[in-house]
């Protein structure tokens, strides 16, 4: 047998470079990823920052909760003791409010001597009395009475009346941030 020296390709085929497939992939990546990301942030969640005192002890002023929005796909009404983010009616600003719901619609309310009082049982979720007494008064259908932990504190239904769930944008699950703070968040009812 004989051996046949190798022989060299006279050119060495080079990888074609297809830079228009290289950057139409790249920007249907990025455009996939901004929809995904619209789409989280508009139906699964989002994040909140606790702007005062008034979900004190249980929120403290710029802890960042998470806010699970899909909870208001699955039944728009919360219940009772969900801390839920909300904004209030006729604000000219987009500001949101981060509260606790004491009644949802059918329930009576009142608050006498500064205790909540909800189907006349007393509502003791919060710390201290609430700075307004309300007379007794049934929610509304589709409507939820919100009012903050620290009860002596709180710009909540008290002053502003029961909220349209329209209103709501969902349920704080968590805080996230500072990270040295994290905790889930409980939502019992009182």
């Amino acid at each position: 047998m004989s051996e046949q020296p190798l022989q060299m390709p006279t050119q060495i085929p080079r990888p074609r470079i297809r830079v228009k497939r290289w950057i139409r992939e790249g920007i249907w990546t990025i455009v996939l990823s901004l929809v995904v990301v619209v789409l989280l942030r508009t139906f699964v969640f989002e994040m909140a920052e606790v702007d005062g005192k008034s979900m004190n002890p249980t929120l403290e002023h710029e802890q960042h909760v998470l806010v699970m929005k899909w909870t208001q796909y699955l039944r728009p009404m919360p219940k009772r003791g969900e801390i839920m983010v909300t904004q209030y009616p006729n604000e000219g600003t987009v500001k949101y409010y981060i509260k606790r719901v004491v009644a949802i619609g059918g329930d009576e309310i009142e608050v006498v001597d500064g205790l909540a009082y909800v189907n006349g049982v007393p509502n003791t979720a919060g710390e201290g009395l609430c700075r307004y007494d309300v007379p007794k008064q049934e929610v509304p259908a589709h409507c939820v009475y919100v009012m903050g932990d620290n009860r002596a504190d709180s710009l909540d239904s008290t002053r502003i009346g029961p909220l349209d769930i329209n209103l709501l944008l969902g349920r704080a699950d968590a805080v996230i941030y500072p990270f040295s703070q994290m905790k889930g968040l409980q939502h019992d009812e009182d």
